[in-house]
């Protein structure tokens, strides 16, 4: 694990009881991290760039984290080995532009609940074992506190 996170109580895939004591399964968030002195702790959510799954998760981390800081790192796999995707997009390589659109569209990121900062927007390449490589974007999201 990294040093950045050697201040850090770090659990994966940790699972919480819905408030009030709801039935069902317990609710689950890809990754906790609380300072070990005390604090509040950050939540994150990781999946492929979807509008509708990234309003779900922030409203689901929301209800779970009303103290802390919860964020979305959302990943861009379309495209091919340029960066660029077959139909014309932006593809994967430009996952800034992809995110700047979502937000000005009626149907895209709702601004009321989601931060986007574009110096946590980049992109990477993935080798695979032939040497050929594929472009993956990135973005780290933060969700807006919502007022009851």
């Amino acid at each position: 694990m990294s040093s950045y996170f050697s201040d850090y109580d770090v659990r994966y895939e940790n699972s919480f009881k819905a408030a009030g004591g709801g039935k069902g399964a317990p609710k689950r968030v890809d990754l906790w991290l609380r300072p070990l002195k005390g604090g509040h702790p950050h939540f994150v959510e990781v999946g492929d760039f979807e509008v509708s799954k990234i309003h779900k998760d922030i409203q689901k981390m929301s209800q779970l984290n009303q103290s802390g800081k919860n964020w979305f790192v959302a990943l861009f796999r379309k495209g091919d080995n340029t960066g660029k995707s077959a139909d014309g997009d932006e593809g994967a390589a430009d996952a800034k532009s992809i995110i700047e659109r979502s937000l000005k569209r009626k149907n895209g990121l709702d601004s009321s609940l989601v931060g986007y900062d574009q110096r946590l927007t980049d992109k990477f390449q993935v080798y695979r074992p032939n040497g050929a490589h594929d472009w993956f974007g990135v973005a780290i999201l933060q969700a807006k506190k919502q007022t009851p």
